[in-house]
């Protein structure tokens, strides 16, 4: 995960995202108490990306929540199991 200029010293970028309520409850709701969209998203290009797309940034004490979080996502709760860990 690289940085983003509007993230704090304390917070991590993890990637653009459609800016919403729900997304934002569902990281709180799953721990991340410290998430937050910042103002403007950047492509690999540094242009800016048009709405409703957001910089998505989390709390440094969070990127193991939110690691797990996506692995759950993305995998189901047996993720470990599943990839052999």
């Amino acid at each position: 995960m690289s940085g983003h200029p509007e993230a704090t010293p304390e917070e991590v970028f993890v990637g653009n995202t459609e800016k919403g309520d729900a997304r934002l409850n569902e990281l709180k709701a799953a721990g991340m108490k410290k998430a937050r969209f910042g103002n403007v998203a950047y492509d690999i290009n540094d242009k800016p990306l048009p709405d409703p797309w957001r910089p998505l940034l989390i709390g440094l004490s969070e990127r193991d929540a939110y690691s797990e979080h996506m692995m759950v996502k993305t995998f189901g709760p047996d993720w470990r199991r599943r990839i052999g860990r």
